[in-house]
C-alpha cells in the first residue's frame, strides 16, 4: 500500500511537488541510521499508510530512500554489511543466508535454559535442541561434577547455533543471571512450588528456567536460591517427565505465554551473524587471513 501511494503521488505531482520530492530526498542523511532506526521508519510509513495515506509526500519518500540504504548497507535489513563478511557470504549457498538471517531476527535473549550436572549426552542435546528450536539464544552450564556434552545426533548441531555460558561453580551462573537482572525458576516438587499454569510469566522482563540432574533434580542448593519454583501436573502413574520432555513442555509453555519473543540487540545480531557466516565457510580462517582481515574470536 506504501509503495503504491507513492506512485499514485508522482503521477499526480506537479512542478512545484516536484521541488518538494527533491527537497525531501536531500534531507535524507549520508550516515546510515542503525536497523533499530530504520525499522521504526518502516513502521511508521506502514502506519500512515493503514490510516488511509499520508498528508505528508516527503516522508513517505524519505521512507523509500531509507529502504532502499538497508539493501545498500545491512544484510537481511539487521546486520550491517562488512568487507570481511563480503568476501565470505558468497562462498555459502543463498539458501543458508537466507536462513541464517531469518533465524537470527527471531530469537530471543530475555528467555534463557540452564542445567545443572547432566549426566546423558543425549538428554543435553535433546535439550538444546528444544531451546534452540523456539528460539532461544543462551543457555547456562553448570558442570561442577562432570563435563556437559551433547550427543550430536540428537542436537542436530543447536550447539552450534547457541551461546553457551559455562560454569563449575553454582554460584557463578546464579550470580551472573541476577546481575543481568533475571528471575530464576526452578522447575522441582517442593512443597511450595506452583503449578505452570498459575503463574503469570509475563510479569517478568527475563527468565531463566533451571533443569537439574536426571536422577537428582536441582540441587537444594539452585532451589533454594530461585525465585519461584515450578512444576508440571502429572496424570498418570509416573512422577516426572524425562528431562528433555519436561524441558519442551516449558519452552512451549512460555513461547505460547508469549514471553519467548524476538528481542536480540543490534550488536549482538551483528556478532552472531558474523560467527554463522564464519563457521559456515569451509576453511574460513585461511581466507580470512589470505584477503588481509583478521581473523574473529567469539
Amino acid at each position: 500500500r506504501v509503495w503504491a501511494a507513492l506512485r499514485a503521488a508522482r503521477n499526480a505531482s506537479s512542478a512545484s511537488q516536484g521541488g518538494m520530492e527533491r527537497a525531501a530526498l536531500s534531507k535524507v542523511p549520508r550516515s546510515i541510521p542503525d536497523s533499530a532506526e530504520l525499522v521504526l521508519a518502516e513502521t511508521k510509513s506502514e502506519a500512515c499508510a493503514h490510516a488511509g495515506g499520508c498528508d505528508d509526500e516527503a516522508a513517505l519518500i524519505r521512507a523509500e530512500a531509507e529502504k532502499a540504504a538497508v539493501s545498500e548497507n545491512f544484510y537481511g535489513g539487521r546486520v550491517r554489511k562488512l568487507p570481511m563478511l563480503d568476501a565470505l557470504r558468497p562462498l555459502m549457498n543463498e539458501s543458508r543466508l537466507a536462513r541464517i538471517e531469518d533465524v537470527l531476527v527471531k530469537r530471543c535473549g530475555s528467555v534463557r535454559v540452564l542445567f545443572e550436572n547432566l549426566s546423558d549426552p543425549h538428554n543435553g542435546a535433546a535439550c538444546l535442541r528444544s531451546a534452540d528450536g523456539m528460539g532461544l539464544q543462551h543457555a547456562h552450564i553448570i558442570e561442577s561434577f562432570t563435563p556437559f556434552t551433547a550427543a550430536s545426533g540428537a542436537s542436530k548441531s543447536a550447539s552450534k547455533w547457541m551461546t553457551l555460558h559455562r560454569y563449575t561453580h553454582f554460584v557463578d551462573a546464579v550470580r551472573d543471571l541476577r546481575e543481568a537482572g533475571f528471575t530464576l525458576v526452578a522447575t522441582c516438587w517442593d512443597e511450595d512450588a506452583q503449578p505452570i499454569d498459575s503463574v503469570d510469566f509475563k510479569q517478568f522482563d527475563r527468565i531463566c528456567v533451571m533443569f537439574g540432574n536426571e536422577a537428582r533434580g536441582l540441587s537444594q542448593a539452585m532451589r533454594h536460591l530461585a525465585d519461584r519454583r515450578v512444576y508440571l501436573p502429572m496424570q498418570g502413574f509416573v512422577k516426572s517427565y524425562n528431562l528433555s520432555v519436561c524441558c519442551a513442555i516449558f519452552l512451549y509453555h512460555l513461547k505460547k505465554s508469549g514471553s519467548i519473543r524476538p528481542d536480540l540487540g543490534a550488536d549482538e545480531m551483528q556478532e552472531l551473524y558474523t560467527k554463522w557466516v564464519v563457521q559456515g565457510v569451509k576453511n574460513s580462517k585461511s581466507i580470512i587471513e589470505a584477503k588481509g582481515f583478521d581473523y574473529p574470536t567469539f
